[in-house]
């Protein structure tokens, strides 16, 4: 599968196969979605956009299952497979959830130690009354199947530049490292 963006005008998804007579190169769904995130096995692979995640089998691309969260929870860009069962997702707002992908819904937030959601006027103060839950995650990369490496901003800030911190950690379904 390859993934294109065009700036403003969307992105999409293309199933190129080699075969007997060269490349083939066929535009498939789903467009306008983030690149895939592809299941360890490489069988079946999540996509997310603006309103829910959708999870499809590879290579045919059929449907299996999709969630779209409540009023008050907006689908993030990243999405990323922690086992066959289960997928780290981002929620909007900086938030992070385990997806169980069989029901194919948030089973638990995931926070990063050190980096643990606020309330929207505890991270930026001039916004006294809103009391919202968001983090200040800006950025996540899944590093192998064992960890994650995340870019959070400095808050609060008394500068208007934009100062970022990298932290790496573990996958959070893996059990803790002993000793």
């Amino acid at each position: 599968m390859v993934w294109a963006a065009a700036g403003q005008d969307g992105q999409s998804s293309f199933w190129v196969e080699r075969s007997a007579d060269g490349v083939e190169v066929r535009e498939s769904f789903p467009a306008d979605t983030t690149p895939p995130s592809f299941s360890e096995e490489g069988h079946e692979f999540l996509v997310c956009d603006d309103c829910e995640i959708s999870r499809f089998d590879f290579p045919e691309g059929q449907l299996l299952g999709t969630m779209s969260p409540d009023e008050e929870t907006r689908v993030g860009y990243d999405i990323y497979y922690l086992s066959k069962t289960t997928a780290l997702a981002s929620l909007g707002e900086g938030l992070l959830g385990l997806l169980d992908l069989g029901a194919m819904q948030i089973v638990q937030p995931v926070e990063i130690v050190g980096y643990e959601p606020k309330t929207t006027c505890e991270l930026y103060p001039s916004l006294v009354d809103d009391d919202e839950l968001i983090s200040c995650l800006s950025g996540l990369y899944q590093q192998g199947g064992e960890y994650f490496v995340s870019s959070h901003l400095i808050l609060p800030s008394a500068s208007s530049n934009q100062e970022h911190v990298l932290v790496r950690w573990r996958n959070p379904t893996l059990p803790p490292i002993a000793g």
